[in-house]
């Protein structure tokens, strides 16, 4: 099967104009589920700000509560409060880069074993889920390639100039992403060198 039998399948082409589409929508739901996250903290700013006159001591508990779970949820990213209870801790007190993008997949594997903090970044769990997003993005890369083949080999019929060098820089960019997701192994050894600064003392006083 030659390159012109490969690239005249519509397969190909669907693929590579929906993919672009398909993470778009996946991007504009997160987008809309954060929404729904800070539409909740709004509400609840509200009801404080305009109504705790009216309520009863163990409402107003009640309502600061909820205030402070969504803002350590939007916080850290997470809702489990032994997990929030450790990255606030250690992030406000270690010296390290740790973009929002890496916090949201590592964050789980902050560990506590009575002595240290420290990321598990040998647990299997971990190193599965980086080969996963590093694979990902290695096919995202192949897609990548797939509108200028099609481009040269069908004469522009298919995707004119402006049009694949879009998709091309949309879909290298959702690449890039994967492999940018999860820290490299001299990165996850800098964090927790960096966690072994962290004084436990005032833990146990949260």
């Amino acid at each position: 099967m030659d390159i012109n039998t490969i690239t005249n399948e519509s397969m190909w082409k669907i693929a590579t104009g929906a993919l672009p589409v398909l993470v778009a929508m996946a991007k504009g739901l997160k987008i809309f589920i954060e929404w729904l996250e800070y539409g909740t903290m709004h509400k609840l700013k509200h009801m404080d700000k305009n109504f705790s006159e009216y309520f009863k001591d163990e409402e107003k508990a009640l309502l600061k509560k909820r205030i402070r779970e969504v803002a350590r949820f939007r916080l850290t990213g997470y809702k489990d409060p032994v997990l929030q209870k450790r990255l606030i801790y250690v992030w406000s007190r270690a010296n390290m880069n740790l973009p929002g993008l890496w916090a949201i997949h590592i964050g789980r594997y902050l560990v506590l074993d009575g002595k240290r903090f420290y990321f598990d970044f040998t647990s299997t769990a971990f190193i599965k889920k980086r080969r996963l997003f590093r694979i990902l993005g290695l096919i995202y890369l192949a897609y990548a390639i797939i509108p200028w083949v099609i481009f040269f080999n069908e004469d522009a019929a298919v995707f004119p100039l402006w049009a694949t060098a879009t998709i091309t820089f949309l879909i290298a960019f959702i690449s890039i992403m994967f492999f940018i997701s999860f820290p490299s192994d001299k990165q996850t050894r800098n964090m927790n060198g960096q966690l072994l600064k962290v004084d436990l003392k005032e833990y146990g006083k949260q």
